[in-house]
């Protein structure tokens, strides 16, 4: 059981102080949903795969979000680059996060310019990428570098294949930094995350299921 210490936010006050901020609808061009959220917002998210309706849309937008900017990348960067966009286009954020393919832009982002983030969040990743270790390459020296950093991984059934699992964990497992990555194993079904785990965008003491 590794020991932990979680410093205290004011969250309720953030999420209050946010909400007078308008919610992009769904047809907005990528300006008018900059102008809405992009400039205001705490944290930025980075949704998946437009699958069932439950990625950009579903998760940003729709949920009631007026404290994380959900930039529609599809708008940005015409598929199959989705997923590849200039990071240097938004500004600095102190929690960045992401959902299933949206795991790239988001790490892009740590690996990028990850000097303002202070959290980070990745929802389910649910998908290996060959020949990457994110732990060696991403995770461990981001965290490395400030000790008030924090990461925590939300892994679904999707994700617990070793080959998927490892590329977060294994590089980072036994170093100092270990102790400030939560991994937290749920039984949440893929598409039904944005619904039931949104909260730990904002929530830095968000620990469900069983956490290592």
């Amino acid at each position: 059981m590794k020991s932990r210490s979680v410093a205290s936010v004011p969250v309720v006050g953030l999420v209050l102080a946010l909400q007078a901020c308008g919610i992009p609808e769904e047809g907005d061009s990528l300006a008018q949903q900059q102008e809405a959220l992009g400039d205001s917002a705490a944290a930025i998210f980075f949704h998946g795969m437009d699958v069932s309706g439950a990625s950009r849309n579903g998760w940003g937008r729709a949920e009631g979000n007026t404290w994380a900017y959900a930039p529609d990348l599809y708008a940005i960067t015409p598929a199959p680059n989705a997923f590849y966009p200039n990071v240097w286009q938004w500004k600095d954020y102190g929690t960045v996060s992401g959902y299933s393919l949206g795991r790239k832009p988001m790490l892009n982002y740590l690996k990028q310019r990850g000097g303002s983030v202070r959290r980070a969040v990745l929802f389910d990743p649910s998908a290996p990428d060959a020949g990457v270790d994110y732990g060696a390459s991403v995770i461990r020296p981001w965290l490395a570098a400030d000790p008030a950093r924090r990461m925590l991984l939300l892994i679904g059934p999707l994700s617990e294949p070793r080959s998927i699992l490892d590329q977060y964990i294994r590089s980072v497992k036994g170093t100092p930094e270990w102790l400030r990555l939560d991994v937290c194993h749920v039984s949440t079904a893929h598409l039904d995350f944005p619904r039931q785990h949104f909260a730990a965008i904002t929530n830095p003491a968000y620990r469900p299921g069983w956490c290592e």
